[in-house]
């Protein structure tokens, strides 16, 4: 085959490649899991599920876009906790260490219940495509928001009661 068939076959097997996706999504259950949070505390999702919805946020310290997520993520645990959601923030422990999650966490004052997933099991079994993912699973466990930024506060307002029931 020559060189100009060899590209038109590499260019339309990108062009008609999808691009990459969540692999759960809005509508799924999610799955269980247990986390030791930075603090020590041990974080079991089960304890939750039935009772408050929760937001979980995928990051790691290399990412510039969970850098800039940071203060969105503080003015939505500050606003939303004292209305009953959850958050848990969960470095995914791609190409991170421990140390480096805690140090960064400490930098950049992070108010909110930290995980570090050694071995990214929790990501893995979330089945985390990039980061920061973003997801808020309602009170029956279902993933009721995906995306790869926190929500806006206008619509947790308007949603904060349906993720409760």
């Amino acid at each position: 085959m020559n060189a100009n068939k060899w590209i038109l076959v590499i260019a339309l097997t990108l062009i008609l490649t999808p691009a990459p996706s969540f692999a759960l999504s809005v509508g799924d259950k999610a799955p269980p899991f247990m986390l030791r949070l930075l603090d020590g505390s041990d974080f079991a999702s089960k304890d939750v599920v039935g009772k408050n919805p929760l937001a979980l946020v995928f990051w790691t310290t290399w990412c510039p876009n969970c850098k800039r997520e940071l203060p969105h993520l503080a003015k939505m645990y500050e606003t939303f906790t004292p209305m009953g959601l959850e958050v848990l923030s969960i470095n995914a422990g791609f190409n991170d260490s421990l140390d480096k999650a805690k140090r960064y966490v400490k930098k950049y004052r992070m108010p909110y219940p930290v995980g570090f997933d050694t071995g990214s099991t929790i990501s893995n079994a979330y089945e985390i495509r990039g980061v920061p993912t973003v997801m808020i699973i309602d009170r029956q466990g279902v993933i009721q928001y995906m995306n790869y930024t926190v929500p806006s506060d206008a619509y947790l307002r308007e949603n904060i009661d349906r993720f409760k029931k």
